[in-house]
């Protein structure tokens, strides 16, 4: 008797982890993302949770240089202070707050609804920020906002997760803060302080960017320190 051979678990996952990133590469995530000024942007922005609160000198303010004296503006304890429990709800418009329809990417779905009728369910969605789509993150709010035609927030969590990582490695975001999901391939300074000289192929046995998500908060901040000094503000 031929027994069916068990599920390849990593290998599904990482299929799923590329289906998501080409999503989010269609999107303009992942470009946008890439640059170390957008992340400073957005993560000014959902830090105050308004652009109205936000003058153009602080939104055009460049990034900090190194040993400037580097200062998270996004960190846990001003989130806990909002009372902000969802953190997806950082990087969707404050607008979308009541309900929206659901985008369905062609690259998701069961094929048991079409796109038509899929589209026609209204699916809610917690925006906790003005101003998104006015900087130009229309893209991003799209994939946080997603929500697929059973009703499943998966890809919107991974793209939160993206997106917290992100501002994580540009220095814009405090540690803690790293997501747990999906890890973009892209690193900051921090990482490249790391791999440069700490990362060892042969003792971790890891991707390099496997190996500093699994690094505690504490450490991050410690290289992110040693690129951009303490105590300064940003």
């Amino acid at each position: 008797m031929n027994r069916k051979a068990p599920p390849d678990i990593a290998a599904q996952e990482e299929q799923e982890r590329q289906r998501v990133l080409g999503w989010l590469e269609e999107l303009g995530v992942v470009s946008l993302l890439s640059e170390a000024e957008s992340c400073w942007r957005l993560g000014r922005l959902v830090a105050v949770g308004d652009i109205s609160e936000l003058s153009e000198q602080e939104l055009r303010r460049p990034v900090p240089a190194p040993g400037s004296g580097w200062r998270p503006v996004l960190t846990q304890r001003l989130l806990s202070d909002r009372g902000v429990s969802d953190h997806g709800g950082l990087f969707v418009e404050a607008s979308l707050r009541a309900h929206r329809r659901a985008a369905i990417p062609a690259t998701r779905g069961s094929g048991s609804e079409s796109a038509a009728a899929a589209a026609k369910r209204c699916v809610a969605a917690v925006g906790l920020t003005r101003g998104l789509v006015n900087l130009g993150f229309g893209g991003l709010v799209e994939a946080c906002s997603y929500v697929d035609v059973d009703g499943c927030r998966a890809w919107a969590h991974e793209a939160v997760s993206y997106a917290k990582c992100r501002l994580v490695d540009e220095g814009v975001a405090s540690s803690e803060l790293w997501g747990k999901l999906l890890v973009p391939e892209l690193g900051g300074a921090a990482y490249e302080h790391y791999l440069r000289y700490d990362y060892d192929a042969v003792m971790t046995r890891l991707h390099p960017r496997v190996a500093w998500s699994k690094l505690a908060p504490r450490v991050k901040t410690q290289y992110q320190v040693v690129i951009w000094g303490s105590g300064g503000s940003v």
